[in-house]
């Protein structure tokens, strides 16, 4: 959860706009959201079989945003970033995700 946090907070804070999509690389984020969702998908079903719908619901929820940035072209357009940013202020993402980091490092923010 804290590394997907990180991945989201380095993607929306990410400056990006037509004069910069040239020198704009994603395939770090890339690689990163993909190592990601294969975690994520294991720890959701993990929490499926042991009936912790609360952290099922927020995997669940995780998991498009990370399949989103793991698709994105290795020179995203605006209009392929720009969606992903929204959903993740609109669906509140960070915030969620802040709720179930260890409170240790929570602290370091």
């Amino acid at each position: 959860v804290e590394r997907a946090q990180v991945l989201l907070r380095s993607f929306r804070n990410a400056r990006f706009s037509r004069s910069d999509a040239a020198s704009y690389d994603a395939a770090s984020q890339k690689e990163r959201s993909r190592k990601l969702l294969y975690q994520n998908i294991l720890l959701r079903r993990d929490a499926a079989t042991r009936g912790d719908a609360p952290v099922e619901t927020l995997l669940g929820r995780l998991e498009p945003v990370l399949l989103d940035i793991a698709n994105l072209p290795d020179k995203p357009a605006p209009g392929d970033v720009r969606p992903i940013k929204d959903r993740i202020e609109r669906k509140k993402m960070i915030a969620l995700l802040q709720v179930y980091t260890p409170s240790a490092s929570r602290s370091a923010y």
